[in-house]
């Protein structure tokens, strides 16, 4: 896309955004679009971020687990599939709440935008700022001075509420403009060491009517053969015993439902599922986290679609033998995660 020194092609970014939420379009097709989205950005921060500080470390280690640096934040838009489907699920998401709150914008709470803020930038660009209105969060004050000049560049000040450089688990609710919808994807795969957890719970208890963005996020324990999944990365989406894969169950699940029901739940721990391994495969298979987001409705990432879905090892798969029930837990602080916490 051309270029130039003064401002950038707005009319040339709508015609790639609404590419980009063109349900019809598979998103794995659309990672020369993105592509060309995510070099406007950089531009429009003086030059693919070489403006900031050189992060030596991936980033901020806070209470609640890793808050990437600006930097590697940025490297996230590139992950198509999750920012195709993040995107639409989120337009979906503000459809639904605008029908409710015609009289006024949707309300998006926007916790850890990065330096690109990518899944609001656009869907700024798509939506009028009547419709929706954003409110971005930041731990990185590199990264919402970045949001802030691609903002401005854009004239899209109108579809901003609010920028707050600040800790997401920390941030506190204006009771007089309440999130309509909570937008946050600052997580790993399996959920480990990022802080989304803590991150939806302190959020959604201030905001207990928000839609969710992502809606659900669930864990899965799979027994899988490591050189075959490792290999084959095109396989298919929903583990079973079709592909040669063997599925448990359930381990861990996040969703509003989950959150309401940690209330009463102090300290480091929160409950996850059980499951019972009935029988146990032969040694190629090993147990293995597989994690499934419901971004919004029919928006929804599987197995290998993303980086964040990638599946990974089972922690402490030492304690797994034939006909035993497990039971998970998710601990909290600077280091979250899953993780056996007996077996019976």
């Amino acid at each position: 896309m051309a270029q130039n020194s003064q401002a950038p092609d707005t009319g040339a970014l709508i015609s790639l955004v609404e590419k980009i939420l063109d349900s019809a379009i598979p998103p794995h097709l659309l990672q020369v679009e993105v592509g060309e989205f995510i070099t406007v950005l950089g531009f429009l921060t003086n030059g693919n971020l070489e403006w900031l500080p050189d992060f030596s470390a991936e980033g901020s280690v806070t209470a609640s687990g890793l808050a990437l640096a600006p930097d590697m934040a940025a490297t996230c838009a590139d992950d198509t599939i999750r920012t195709v489907m993040f995107l639409r699920g989120t337009r979906t998401a503000i459809a639904d709440k605008h029908s409710e709150v015609s009289d006024r914008p949707v309300r998006i709470l926007y916790a850890g935008c990065g330096p690109y803020a990518i899944l609001a930038v656009p869907l700024m660009l798509a939506l009028s700022a009547e419709v929706a209105s954003f409110t971005l969060v930041d731990i990185h004050p590199e990264s919402v001075a970045s949001a802030e000049r691609i903002i401005t560049a854009l004239n899209l000040t109108d579809a901003v509420f609010d920028i707050k450089v600040m800790d997401a688990t920390g941030y506190l609710a204006d009771p007089d403009f309440p999130a309509d919808i909570i937008l946050t994807e600052v997580m790993q795969a399996c959920l480990q060491t990022e802080p989304q957890v803590a991150v939806i719970r302190h959020l959604l208890s201030q905001f207990p009517s928000a839609l969710l963005i992502p809606q659900e996020v669930r864990i899965d324990l799979v027994f899988a053969d490591p050189a075959v999944e490792y290999f084959a990365g095109h396989r298919s989406a929903q583990p079973g015993s079709q592909d040669g894969r063997i599925y448990s169950g359930s381990v861990f699940v996040l969703n509003r439902e989950a959150v309401f029901s940690w209330k009463n739940v102090s300290g480091s721990y929160l409950p996850g599922l059980s499951v019972e391994v009935n029988h146990f495969p032969d040694d190629r298979y090993q147990p293995m986290l597989f994690t499934d987001i419901c971004v919004y409705q029919q928006y929804r990432i599987g197995a290998y679609e993303s980086g964040l879905t990638c599946p990974r090892m089972l922690e402490s798969a030492e304690k797994i033998s034939p006909r035993v029930q497990l039971h998970f837990q998710y601990r909290l602080g600077d280091n979250p995660g899953i993780f056996i916490a007996a077996v019976e």
